[in-house]
């Protein structure tokens, strides 16, 4: 018998789906492109903060500022794939206090170490 994998989610349909049921239709194939690049970069870069956070070599504070200015950075670059009014319409604003408490980071983060 065998059994049933788990459907792992598809972040290509997800946001797919994000973008047509936000802005009411689909886009073309070029800037949908851009976006899956603009999404993997910009995770790259999440990832590569927090190794740096986890080895000590940017404090919290830095983590948080360099993620910002990211943020940022892909917010400019979405707004010219999509154009500003649908960018921020799908994804709101690319901010780090917009995406969490800051503070109660860095407090655990100091907590735990």
């Amino acid at each position: 018998m065998t059994r049933a994998v788990p459907h792992e989610p598809d972040p290509r349909a997800e946001l797919s789906s994000l973008i047509r049921a936000t802005l009411g239709h689909p886009i073309d194939g070029q800037k949908f492109a851009a976006l899956i690049s603009l999404r993997d970069h910009l995770q790259d870069r999440i990832d590569q903060l927090s190794d740096e956070l986890m080895d000590k070599e940017i404090t919290p504070q830095q983590y948080l500022e360099r993620l910002d200015h990211t943020l940022i950075e892909a917010s400019r670059t979405g707004e010219e794939i999509l154009g500003y009014a649908d960018f921020h319409k799908v994804f709101g604003e690319l901010r780090v206090n917009k995406l969490g408490d800051a503070e109660l980071f860095l407090e655990q983060y100091y907590k735990g170490h």
